[in-house]
């Protein structure tokens, strides 16, 4: 892992300064490491790849998930820092003994599952051939016959 302390001295950092927390935290953990830091207005898909071309920059400071594709095609250029961007922990729970809200929460996802949505939007953010398991607690996975994975 590659973390902000091996930049002392005067590496690079590249941010999305369009997102002010995540700006505040790299400002914060680059200058913990007196490092210069660099903000590009672009998306976190692209900021990879304009460090790589325009910018030399060191450490990219963004979402690791849409960074992916580009640690997987820059194995030798590319590298993950071991300081978090963020964490985000989600549930979805239903109203005790509402029947027709956990109704329709179900045939949404049902709906979401049936027409690829669901899958699309996996796919956008963690490409993969791989499900991505849902833990649904409590209760099975399953409802009317369908698999919720």
């Amino acid at each position: 892992m590659f973390g902000f302390e091996e930049l002392r001295g005067g590496g690079t950092v590249a941010t999305v300064f369009s997102e002010p927390g995540a700006a505040a935290d790299a400002v914060r953990q680059a200058e913990r490491a007196t490092a210069r830091i660099e903000g590009f207005q672009t998306d976190e898909s692209s900021l990879a790849l304009q460090i790589l071309d325009d910018a030399n920059a060191d450490v990219a400071y963004a979402d690791i998930f849409k960074l992916m594709p580009h640690l997987e095609a820059y194995p030798n250029d590319l590298r993950l820092t071991d300081d978090w961007y963020s964490r985000a922990y989600y549930a979805v729970a239903l109203p005790l003994n509402d029947a027709d809200f956990r109704l329709l929460v179900d045939y949404s996802i049902q709906a979401l599952v049936e027409d690829g949505t669901l899958r699309r939007l996996w796919n956008g953010l963690l490409p993969s051939d791989e499900p991505i398991p849902v833990e649904i607690v409590p209760g099975p996975n399953t409802f009317l016959g369908y698999v919720i994975d």
